[in-house]
């Protein structure tokens, strides 16, 4: 059996929810605005690796403009909770037979390397693949 594509699942919040245990010391729009940028940062590792295919969920209009800019799919969160939009996707991609990696928007320090690590170690059958955060 030859190893199922894998694809990366990157769940996101609408920018005005994102980072809210900032608040404190970030505006909102400085909030929504770092919630942008580590997410267009993960979404260029994830485009410039091993990654067969890379799924944006959720987070409205300017996520949604933002993943087809960098080339990934985007399609709404209908579920509004992670751990359902999470069971929602990875059953999506079990039906096509692809090998799911849930890979967090707000991972700043993701390298390409530790990406394509991840998708060569463990992108052997249709099991899950969570990228740790830390």
């Amino acid at each position: 059996m030859s190893t199922p594509p894998i694809i990366a699942i990157i769940p996101m919040k609408p920018l005005e929810e994102s980072k809210s245990r900032l608040a404190p010391v970030l505006d909102r729009q400085q909030r929504e605005a770092l919630a942008f940028s580590m997410l267009r940062w993960v979404l260029q590792v994830s485009m410039a690796s091993e990654v067969h295919q890379t799924w944006v969920v959720g987070g409205g209009r300017p996520v949604w403009e933002l993943a087809e800019q960098e080339g990934a799919s985007w399609r709404p969160d209908v579920s509004g909770e992670l751990n359902s939009c999470l069971a929602n996707e990875f059953k999506r991609s079990f039906e096509q037979e692809m090998a799911p990696l849930y890979l967090p928007a707000d991972l700043p320090l993701l390298s390409l390397e530790e990406l394509d690590g991840l998708a060569v170690k463990f992108g052997s059958g249709l099991e899950p693949i969570i990228a740790p955060d830390a």
